[in-house]
């Protein structure tokens, strides 16, 4: 039900008079793509980095480290940043809607998952 409800709000935000690009995430796509898959692919997180605190690393799980030997872990002085720096979108087609995103409106994410609450927090610290 709530897969059905996500679809149809996003056919609706594709077809005029808005014409938005929309990708679907969670039950609503039918692989069952996470939110941040779509992110990177569409090109909204890039790495960047900051002189800040070069030493502390930060394992994808959160939990600080002295070392890794992990190639998805992080210096907490690497940083990811968003935004939408292509607006033709043929490396990655949205699900529904026009396949070139609009300067002024971007993209629309719309998913259904279980109730969940994500936030960055950065840590710096030696320990």
């Amino acid at each position: 039900m709530a897969a059905e409800a996500a679809r149809s709000v996003g056919q609706q935000l594709a077809a005029p008079p808005l014409q938005l690009p929309v990708y679907y995430y969670g039950a609503a796509h039918p692989g069952g793509r996470c939110l941040a898959e779509g992110r990177r692919n569409i090109g909204y997180f890039r790495m960047s980095t900051a002189s800040h605190n070069p030493n502390n690393i930060i394992s994808n799980s959160g939990t600080s480290s002295g070392s890794s030997s992990s190639d998805s872990s992080y210096t907490s002085s690497s940083h990811w940043s968003g935004s939408l720096n292509q607006l033709q979108l043929s490396h990655y087609p949205p699900c529904d809607g026009p396949a070139a995103a609009s300067a002024a409106a971007g993209v629309v994410t719309i998913g259904a998952v279980p109730w969940v609450v994500n936030y960055n927090v950065p840590l710096h610290t030696t320990d």
